[in-house]
């Protein structure tokens, strides 16, 4: 899978922050990886950055609980103990 092709396997967006989880195929096995954007407007243009300001931390909280939830339920990597709702 090139990176130009590659798509994210799941993105979470909270207002101008963007977090992406990413299936990554090595010859131990596939694995995932999270990326982290802010995406902002400069006159016309628009930029990215991975600089937060205080304020954006609650954004990033939301957007990191979507993530976290996102991986319990639908994939293989977080896992709770047994008969626990324990990570």
């Amino acid at each position: 899978m090139s990176k130009e092709t590659s798509r994210p396997e799941h993105t979470v967006r909270c207002g101008g922050i963007q977090i992406a989880i990413w299936l990554n195929e090595t010859s131990k096995g596939i694995f995932q990886s999270i990326t982290i954007d802010k995406s902002y407007k400069e006159g016309d243009e628009w930029k990215h950055t991975k600089s937060f300001k205080p304020n954006d931390l609650v954004k990033l909280q939301i957007g990191i609980n979507k993530v976290l939830e996102y991986l319990y339920w639908k994939s293989d990597v977080i896992q709770p103990k047994a008969d626990t709702t324990e990570f």
